[in-house]
């Protein structure tokens, strides 16, 4: 039903309960993506309806909903209270299948907001929960979501373990898009290990996946990774043309992560000694990630253009950027980016005596 038709209905409906309060759950869902004010306002119309008559299961619909809308305007923080809200309910009324989705939701408010030990923890509840329910598909998930929480915090082994446990799920019930996905995943860990052959391996394994499901957003993340290994054995010319087909992808399907292609982008540019093209990638980069709070990844271009800074002898701003960077990754415990910065704090301070 679109639009005008749930107006319509909303318009002739004679009363103040169950069925009007429904209707304006539906009407905010409908405006989430058109107009997240008018969707948050009707979403809030069914909250205080619901309220009122007193009914838990549709009172939860409404804050999951709202909450939703937030995340989707990367306001995390009025996104995590309404989600918490409706743990609350969902733990009340015995709704195991809700209480998990919403522990899910929940861990990926909380990944966005950079806090990778909150977020592993409701992945984990989620996961435990998923397994007494025998909810497969579910599962897969929250194991995928505790793959990517450990590789966040650096214990590349668990996450190695989860992502393989949730691919061999995914392969057992045909989830081809779960399959892709985790064969993304656990290329990344190789990557980690320094096991460039079963990463490049993983890597196309994916992008086949993806093309076969159209999954463009897939194809952009697998071109980009082909490209970290083409990097990574420093064919930049390779490197450059995989990157360049993301951002390209990105561009299309206006991604939020584009910063991490933008990023990549520019660290061709420097191994090019294109330092200009170099900074100039990154700041685009640094732009994108603060415009949607993402801490990790503005954490990650710190370091990238303190490095740049210090190969043109641009010291001040270099640690400037170190600095920054620093205290943010070690304010959201990423331990990879802090040994980053430190690295190249030791390089500033040779090049500068």
């Amino acid at each position: 039903m679109d639009i005008p038709d749930l107006e319509k209905k909303l318009a002739q409906c004679k009363n103040d309960g169950k069925e009007k309060a429904e209707i304006l759950i539906k009407l905010s869902k409908a405006n989430s993506k058109i107009s997240p004010e008018k969707a948050i306002e009707y979403g809030k119309q069914a909250l205080e309806l619901s309220t009122e008559i007193n009914d838990e299961k549709v009172k939860v619909k409404a804050l999951i909903n709202i909450g939703k809308i937030y995340r989707s305007l990367c306001d995390y923080n009025k996104a995590l209270q309404y989600h918490l809200k409706a743990l609350k309910i969902y733990e009340i009324i015995i709704d195991k299948k809700g209480a998990a989705n919403c522990l899910n939701n929940i861990g990926i408010i909380y990944r966005k907001l950079s806090n990778c030990d909150k977020s592993l923890e409701y992945f984990l509840k989620a996961l435990k929960i998923n397994k007494e329910i025998k909810d497969k598909k579910s599962t897969t998930i929250s194991l995928y979501n505790i793959g990517i929480a450990y590789k966040r915090l650096s214990n590349y082994e668990n996450s190695l373990h989860y992502h393989l446990e949730s691919c061999k799920i995914c392969e057992d019930i045909g989830d081809k898009k779960g399959i892709a996905h985790s064969y993304i995943c656990i290329g990344n860990i190789y990557l980690f290990l320094n096991n460039d052959n079963k990463a490049l391996e993983y890597y196309k394994k994916s992008l086949n996946m993806m093309k076969a499901t159209d999954d463009k957003m897939g194809i952009a993340y697998s071109l980009n990774n082909i490209g970290i290994i083409f990097k990574k054995q420093k064919n930049y010319d390779k490197a450059l043309e995989y990157y360049s087909k993301t951002l390209k992808i990105f561009e299309e399907i206006d991604n939020k992560d584009i910063g991490v292609a933008l990023s990549n982008v520019g660290n061709i540019h420097e191994h090019l000694k294109n330092y200009d093209k170099a900074l100039e990638y990154h700041f685009k980069a640094l732009k994108t990630f603060k415009e949607i709070a993402n801490k990790w990844q503005i954490a990650r271009v710190f370091p990238n253009i303190a490095r740049i800074f210090t190969k043109v002898n641009n010291f001040k701003k270099s640690h400037s950027y170190l600095e920054q960077g620093l205290i943010l990754a070690k304010k959201i415990n990423a331990k990879d980016l802090i040994r980053d910065n430190y690295e190249i704090f030791s390089d500033l301070y040779a090049k500068s005596l």
